[in-house]
C-alpha cells in the first residue's frame, strides 16, 4: 500500500462501521477486537483517500457513531489532534452528511497524563473536557472496559462546525491569527506580545497550532517570539523562521 494514499476498505461497503478505533499498539488492537470495530493506524488515517472511478467517494461512514482515539507510545497532544483532524477529513468525504455528521470521539490516554489531557482540551477549544457539550471525552487506559464504554456513552455526538467555532474563539488562536495578519513591523511586534500573553506559562501549547513536525515548528516559533518581542531582532531579520513570520505561519500553522 502506498503510504500516501489509501482506498476505502472493501468490508466497509458491505458492513458500514458504527464504531472505529484509531491508534496503533497492543491496546488499540485489543480494544478494536473487543469492540468488533475496525482499527486504523495513524499512518492510515493521515493518508489521502483515493477517489473512485467516477471521481467521488463511497459514502460508507453514514452509520459511524463513535470513535476511540487511542494515544500511542510517545505521541504528544499535537499528534493526536492531527489524527483527530484527519478523521474529520475522512468523515467529510465518506459520510453523506459531510461535516454535519454527528460523532462522539473518546480520547484514550495513558494513566497519569494530566498534561496530555489539558493540551487536548485546549487544542479542541475547551478549558477542560465536557462530554455533554463538546462531542468529545477522555478516558484512561487503566480504566475498566465498563467504565471506558460508560465514558463513551456519556458523549453527546456533535458535528464539526461547533468545534471550528470553539477553536476560532480561543484566545490563543485569535492571537496567532493577529500575528499572521499583521501588516507592519510594529504590528508584528505588537501581535507577538499578544501571542506571548495568550500562551503565558504554557508556551509549549504552541505545538498544538503547528503542522508536523509540531514540536520542532513550535520551537522555531517560540525562539523567534522570545527575541522579536524584546527587540533583539527585527521582525524580518535573518532570525525569523522564513522571509517573514506571516510566510512561515501560512506554511506551518494548522488552523
Amino acid at each position: 500500500m502506498n503510504p500516501a494514499t489509501i482506498t476505502v476498505p472493501d468490508a466497509w461497503r458491505t458492513s458500514p462501521p458504527h464504531l472505529l478505533v484509531l491508534g496503533e499498539g497492543a491496546y488499540a488492537r485489543a480494544l478494536a477486537q473487543v469492540l468488533g470495530a475496525p482499527c486504523l493506524s495513524p499512518d492510515e488515517i493521515a493518508s489521502e483517500l483515493m477517489a473512485n472511478e467516477a471521481g467521488g467517494y463511497s459514502k460508507v461512514l453514514g452509520s459511524l457513531q463513535k470513535v476511540f482515539l487511542v494515544a500511542g507510545t510517545g505521541q504528544a497532544a499535537a499528534d493526536l489532534l492531527r489524527m483527530h483532524d484527519s478523521l474529520w477529513g475522512w468523515v467529510e468525504k465518506l459520510s453523506p452528511n459531510g461535516i454535519q455528521h454527528d460523532l462522539a470521539i473518546l480520547f484514550v490516554v495513558p494513566p497519569s497524563k494530566d498534561g496530555l489531557e489539558k493540551a487536548l482540551a485546549i487544542g479542541l477549544g475547551m478549558v477542560q473536557f465536557k462530554a455533554d457539550l463538546s462531542g468529545h471525552g477522555v478516558a484512561r487506559m487503566d480504566e475498566s472496559l465498563t467504565r471506558l464504554l460508560k465514558s463513551a456513552s456519556a458523549i453527546i455526538p456533535q458535528d464539526l462546525p461547533p468545534l471550528r467555532a470553539r477553536r476560532k474563539a480561543d484566545v490563543r488562536y485569535a492571537a496567532l491569527m493577529a500575528l499572521l495578519q499583521a501588516a507592519s513591523d510594529d504590528a508584528v511586534v505588537s501581535a507577538g506580545h499578544r501571542v506571548n500573553e495568550a500562551f503565558q506559562g504554557d508556551d509549549y501549547l504552541m505545538d498544538l497550532f503547528c503542522r508536523p513536525p509540531s514540536h520542532q515548528n513550535g520551537n522555531l516559533l517560540r525562539k523567534w517570539l522570545s527575541k522579536a518581542v524584546t527587540g533583539e531582532v527585527t521582525p524580518y531579520s535573518d532570525d525569523t523562521p522564513a522571509e517573514s513570520p506571516q510566510d512561515w505561519l501560512k506554511d506551518n500553522l494548522s488552523f
